[in-house]
């Protein structure tokens, strides 16, 4: 059942960082500057980050909205972008998602959870 702190949208970031000498560097700002100065936006309600196994580099944000005006906050505008890792970014891409059903957890028979 929804309830009021259930995030309605998703905004998810899709990235591909180009330097594996810089990458450790490039990760750690991530995880421990930038996803804070995210989650300090009124409105960003968590976040979730993921490496795709079949391309180095590449990665997943997974960002849980309230709305999309979200992303037209004055914080948001203040903090949002790749900061002096922009020349590395190889390519990106974004788009945001409304939450569709109830959610449902389910596991494939073969794959371990």
């Amino acid at each position: 059942m929804k309830t009021a702190d259930t995030p309605t949208y998703v905004y998810m970031l899709e990235c591909v960082f180009d330097s594996a000498a810089l990458e450790a560097d490039w990760n750690q700002w991530y995880d421990q500057v930038h996803i804070p100065l995210m989650l300090s936006v009124p409105g960003v309600m968590g976040c979730v980050r993921y490496a795709r196994l079949d391309t180095p580099g590449s990665y997943l944000a997974v960002y849980e909205l309230s709305s999309p005006e979200v992303l037209e906050h004055p914080r948001y505008l203040e903090v949002r972008g790749w900061g002096r890792w922009e020349p590395n970014m190889r390519s990106w891409s974004r788009t945001v998602a409304r939450r569709q059903g109830e959610r449902v957890t389910f596991f494939a028979p073969g794959i371990d959870a």
